[in-house]
């Protein structure tokens, strides 16, 4: 009688060759199908979901805008880490005074953006 073991074993040998073959080589055609779709599609823009007409989105596609706002966010990244290592306060309004004008400066701006 056959063990449960070889029993085992005789199923997966015989299940070995019953995969799907994959080729060796990616399909040329299905790829350049994919590139054409890729380029076609319009590039993603959300300035395209704005108002045409006003002060904000005007503010809002500025070239200036989104550069100062980048610089900001620059900013900010540093400011986290000098406010983690000096700021010893558990709470805002216990910290220095150049810690609370700088949160507040953050918090206004990204507010306003």
């Amino acid at each position: 009688s056959i063990t449960e073991e070889e029993d085992f074993w005789e199923k997966a040998r015989k299940n070995v060759g019953h995969a799907a073959p994959k080729t060796m080589f990616v399909d040329a055609n299905a790829m350049k199908e994919r590139l054409r779709e890729t380029m076609c599609k319009p590039k993603y823009d959300v300035t395209d979901y704005y108002h045409k007409f006003g002060v904000f989105q005007a503010i809002a596609r500025s070239s200036y805008f989104e550069k100062a706002t980048l610089t900001v966010i620059a900013f900010n990244a540093l400011w986290i880490s000098v406010d983690t290592d000096n700021n010893k306060a558990d709470v805002l309004l216990q910290a220095d005074m150049q810690f609370q004008i700088a949160e507040h400066f953050f918090c206004t701006y990204f507010f306003f953006e």
